[in-house]
């Protein structure tokens, strides 16, 4: 198969979806045999980064057992243990996650909560973050964050390798000025929850009760895709590589067969040079699209 990678947009698998109670989306539990497949598939065929936690329950551990030579990105999860000073608890993590997915090092390792971070940021921190690139156990460390409020209080205090974000037809927010500026500081963008954690994708989701009052900003984005002659899928994939200045996104699925329709049709898009085709989606309403409101 041709590489999924040749419009310069990287493309991390994420594995949030290995667990059924995950996200809003709940997915069928993968078995492992499906999970190994998967995962053989994706690297067959140039998708050589995943994007794991170990929020996303087992899925750290499954990597591991699949013995899979991509390169990881994982996160540093919420402080939970106040025994330990917050550099103890980044190097208690960084620790688990290797033993999680069996190896010597990871590429990145992002702190998942951003507010968390910047809280707890120090000197010492900072310290404990130069030493654990200076032993090798990470390449690149950087946040995950929810909105631009976030990102610039961590740009105050704390120069990322990469930030994490979201970035959807529906979530342009990150858009205007930010993306390039990262990208001109030598920061590396990384766009999540491209399908708005699939509200964008599946009908089922679209008719929840909490999702009637955008009913039609949410119809009126089907009968863009139908025109367009794109699947909602391909439309937010489309919009993303539209997206100047912006290095790379995850995305998860459901299924062997999902990864293969979505490796397909990603070497078959381009950007067009259209963005402003996406203009009429945009939106500031966080009830919608800042998916810790939803109920």
């Amino acid at each position: 198969m041709k590489s999924v990678i040749k419009n310069k947009k990287k493309l991390l698998l994420g594995t949030a979806q290995f667990q059924a109670n995950y996200g809003k989306s709940q997915f069928n539990k993968l078995d492992s045999k499906e999970i190994h497949e998967i995962l053989k598939f994706a690297y067959e065929n140039h998708i050589t980064e995943l994007d794991t936690a170990p929020d996303y329950g087992h899925s750290e551990f499954l990597i591991g057992q699949a013995n899979t030579k991509h390169l990881i990105t994982s996160k540093i999860p919420s402080y939970s243990d106040i025994s330990f000073g917050y550099s103890e608890w980044i190097e208690t993590c960084l620790a688990q996650t290797l033993l999680n997915t069996k190896r010597q090092s990871i590429e990145t390792i992002l702190f998942h909560n951003a507010r968390e971070f910047i809280e707890n940021y120090s000197n010492e921190v900072n310290e404990k973050i130069i030493q654990i690139k200076e032993n090798n156990l990470i390449k690149k460390i950087g946040v995950s964050v929810y909105d631009t409020s976030e990102l610039e209080e961590i740009l105050e205090i704390f120069r990322p390798d990469v930030i994490q974000f979201p970035l959807n037809p529906f979530d342009q927010r990150f858009i205007k000025n930010y993306i390039k500026e990262m990208h001109v500081a030598g920061i590396e963008t990384i766009a999540r929850s491209i399908f708005l954690q699939g509200v964008l994708v599946s009908q089922k989701l679209k008719d929840q009760e909490y999702f009637l009052k955008w009913r039609q900003d949410l119809n009126d984005w089907r009968n863009f895709c139908q025109s367009e002659n794109l699947k909602p899928y391909e439309a937010c994939i489309r919009f993303i590589l539209e997206v100047d200045f912006l290095d790379g996104y995850t995305l998860g699925v459901g299924s062997l067969k999902e990864l293969q329709e979505i490796a397909s049709i990603i070497t078959k898009l381009d950007a067009t040079g259209q963005l402003n085709a996406y203009d009429n989606f945009r939106t500031n309403d966080l009830n919608l699209i800042d998916p810790r409101r939803w109920p």
